[in-house]
């Protein structure tokens, strides 16, 4: 989900979209990241950590291009800490 706009307008259109996954009754919601097409995804999935109850949250892709590998794993567990077992971390380590 990358959404159009520029600054708060994608920001306020990511979290909108990911309440009202929750809201239609969704599983999981996931966020794209990549530098060039979205909004930074981990500010986005702590900020609906704490707005939603039950849907699950995650990124499509993480690319150690852009990120520290250990930065990520530290992301993650910090992301665990606001809403446990919501993210499904499946590594790719091609």
């Amino acid at each position: 989900m990358f959404p159009k706009g520029v600054g708060a307008d994608r920001s306020r259109q990511l979290i909108e979209t990911g309440l009202v996954t929750e809201a239609l009754d969704y599983d999981a919601f996931f966020i794209g990241d990549h530098p060039a097409c979205g909004p930074e995804p981990w500010l986005h999935l702590a900020a609906l950590a704490t707005a939603t109850r039950r849907i699950r949250l995650g990124w499509l892709v993480n690319c150690i291009h852009y990120h520290n590998p250990l930065m990520l794993t530290r992301l993650a567990a910090d992301q665990e800490t606001i809403q446990p077992f919501a993210e499904q971390v499946v590594p790719n380590l091609r």
